[in-house]
């Protein structure tokens, strides 16, 4: 919702309104974290996509009922590395929460792996953990409990 006033200038037969302030700071900071997060979306659901989503379930000849889907194949290899971004406010505990969590998923993480990056205006801080994946049931896991963090607006 634009919180700009508007006015209408005194000489349009439309009376079409026009903006009364420029755009400021805050709204270039709020674009570009936007952009940020709906590009870094769209690679996770792309990564999501491929890796996640089985096909379609295919029909008998006759149409009547379902057979099994076939077994997907997991793209990633198991065990391996996996990064994982976590964005949410830039609060104190914000990183520690994140770390918490990671750890419950995977003992031998090292924080020190841990990348930080601040968003142009400095409101939200984007924390890149990488963990040893051990299965998808595991990813799921790590995935759904960060999601449903408090301090955490989006998981990739």
């Amino acid at each position: 919702m634009d919180t700009c006033p508007k006015k209408y200038p005194a000489t349009s037969a439309t009376k079409t309104p026009t903006s009364a302030c420029a755009p400021t700071t805050r709204h270039k900071d709020n674009m570009g974290l936007t952009r940020m997060v709906v590009h870094l979306i769209l690679q996770s659901l792309s990564l999501y996509v491929k890796t996640h989503i089985a096909p379609k379930n295919h029909r008998r000849a006759d149409n009547l009922t379902p057979m099994s889907a076939p077994t997907q194949e997991s793209l990633i290899e198991y065990p391996c590395l996996f990064p994982i971004k976590v964005m949410g406010l830039q609060v104190d505990g914000f990183i520690h929460a994140v770390t918490y969590v990671a750890k419950q998923f995977d003992p031998t993480f090292d924080a020190s792996t841990i990348e930080l990056r601040e968003s142009k205006g400095g409101k939200y801080l984007g924390v890149t953990i990488t963990v040893r994946a051990t299965s998808r049931d595991q990813l799921d896991a790590l995935y759904q409990t960060l999601s449903t963090h408090p301090m955490v607006k989006v998981v990739l």
